[in-house]
């Protein structure tokens, strides 16, 4: 039980630091947090995306192929689902309309937030295909 808690709190951590994204990952490099239309619009083949669930806590990483690949990801009723623990997230566009940029959200079938992504740096997508992630 306490080594459950213990996987349960690190893995919250490191769900808690990808979500704010506002530090540095160790080489220095900033990591983007994809949350608007044009967030999925910049990615770029070859590029890697982090897909956090946070109901399983599962982090996996896909690489665009293409720029239908990176629409796919933020089409208002795509579904996602985790390769963990089998989640399926559909998209859903909100926000304050003034703003003409909608925000990106993966809901569960309850409406929870249960994903979201974010893009690797060049950098961090090199260590994770290497098997060694940065902390």
């Amino acid at each position: 039980m306490k080594t459950q808690r213990l996987v349960g709190l690190s893995a919250l951590i490191l769900i808690f630091a990808t979500t704010l994204f506002a530090g540095r990952t160790p080489g220095g490099r900033m990591q983007e947090r994809l949350a608007t239309r044009s967030d999925f619009e910049n990615l770029q083949p070859g590029d890697r995306v982090a897909m956090v669930c946070k109901m399983c806590d599962a982090i996996s990483v896909t690489e665009i192929e293409s720029q239908v690949d990176a629409i796919a990801l933020c089409e208002e009723g795509a579904e996602i689902k985790c390769s963990s623990c089998g989640e399926t997230a559909r998209v859903v566009r909100g926000g304050p309309p003034s703003k003409g940029r909608p925000e990106v959200k993966f809901r569960n079938e309850h409406g929870v937030e249960c994903m979201h992504m974010a893009k690797l740096d060049r950098h961090d997508a090199a260590t994770t295909e290497s098997g060694h992630a940065h902390h």
